[in-house]
């Protein structure tokens, strides 16, 4: 059934040569995508506060700002 569903939507495959640099690109990515995400939600965010989650640094029983 996948398979006849992305026949009807026009899906193409696409064989990814350079592996590093797309995981680079979605890493780049997530901080953007993160802070509308949030935003939409109503939360109040910041970059730093993101990469600080991102990274395993967020310790908001230690930090008050987080």
């Amino acid at each position: 059934m996948g398979k006849d569903a992305l026949s009807q939507i026009g899906f193409e495959q696409v064989r990814i040569n350079d592996r590093n640099g797309y995981i680079a690109d979605i890493d780049e990515r997530y901080v953007a995508d993160a802070l509308n995400s949030l935003s939409i939600e109503g939360c109040e965010v910041s970059e730093e506060l993101i990469r600080r989650v991102q990274d395993g640094q967020w310790k908001p029983d230690e930090d008050a700002q987080d």
